[in-house]
């Protein structure tokens, strides 16, 4: 097998899994999370508190991730749904 050949391999296992990673709620939830603060990502705790067609509203419970210019924590957290994939971005206070 030459080496053209393996790299697509790869990188059709690689793009299968993430698509496939993509529609966990779980997973959303953590890689946006990750980019604020990692080892919040690895340990925090999150719950449901509202639903609306398409959106769903989560508040990290424990390990919450501290956002470094204002100190302030990041505890709620919005999922949008796109057919079957997920993404997560910080929707704030109040």
């Amino acid at each position: 097998m030459n080496t053209r050949k393996k790299i697509t391999i790869i990188a059709s296992i690689m793009i299968v899994t993430l698509l496939t990673l993509m529609t966990s709620t779980d997973f959303a939830l953590r890689a946006a999370v990750f980019f604020h603060s990692p080892s919040s990502a690895m340990t925090m705790k999150y719950r449901e508190i509202d639903s609306e067609q398409g959106t769903c509203l989560y508040e990290i419970t424990r390990n919450a991730p501290v956002e470094k210019s204002t100190d302030g924590t990041l505890t709620t957290w919005e999922v949008h749904r796109y057919g079957p994939f997920k993404v997560a971005t910080y929707y704030g206070e109040g």
